[in-house]
């Protein structure tokens, strides 16, 4: 009886070695990799942790579309804030998702997206950003959302989508240089300086707000 007592006790203690050491091996692998980003070395990711079954899932895949951001993958990052959105999120960080969502979507617009004959899929394209806003209540058509962040960004968004959608309005400018009648055509209004798409506003650090806790014991 002894002897059995004794074996279980001994699985005991190699299963709780094996516990610590794998929560050891998540938390000092995935502070190695935000050490990289806070170097703006975006090379080293927490694909690693997926890998080894992480307690907490959705910190890698949201650490990772951070990375994709900063590495100018906007449709990869994407898909990978998509996949942190499957899991049970700490209160305020869908909001953080949704906003990185959007930020990724607007980058993808081309230098010259409001000329003329791109402004139909610009529209489209920042509508589809601010719906990212949207879906989650994050931000509201009636400005009561969940983050205040959010509705700035969505009234930010509005605000383009007007300012396009007036630009759509207007008569294009004639190649040949005359109007009808032989008069030259009206100087369309000079459009607001867009923010550069290959410097989007930063996505949200994961490590500030959003500090990845420590594995659970």
């Amino acid at each position: 009886m002894k002897n059995v007592l004794k074996g279980i006790v001994t699985v005991l203690y190699v299963c709780v070695f094996l516990v610590l050491a794998k929560q050891s091996l998540n938390y000092f692998y995935n502070e190695y990799v935000l050490s990289h980003y806070e170097k703006n070395d975006f090379t080293i990711n927490d694909n690693l942790l997926l890998t080894a079954n992480y307690i907490e899932p959705y910190i890698c895949h949201y650490n990772n579309a951070n990375i994709l951001y900063k590495n100018c993958l906007f449709e990869d990052a994407i898909d990978e804030y998509l996949v942190t959105l499957e899991y049970d999120l700490p209160e305020g960080l869908e909001c953080k998702i949704r906003i990185n969502m959007a930020l990724s979507t607007i980058a993808l617009l081309p230098e010259d997206y409001d000329e003329y004959e791109n402004i139909p899929d610009s529209i489209e394209t920042l509508k589809e950003a601010r719906d990212y806003l949207y879906d989650g209540e994050c931000a509201t058509p009636d400005q009561d959302g969940h983050s205040e962040d959010a509705e700035t960004l969505a009234q930010e968004i509005t605000d383009e989508i007007e300012r396009l959608e007036e630009l759509l309005n207007q008569q294009p400018e004639d190649p040949t240089g005359e109007g009808e009648g032989g008069d030259p055509p009206q100087e369309p209004q000079q459009p607001q300086q867009p923010q550069d798409p290959q410097e989007p506003q930063e996505p949200q650090d994961p490590q500030d707000p959003q500090d990845p806790q420590e594995p659970q014991q």
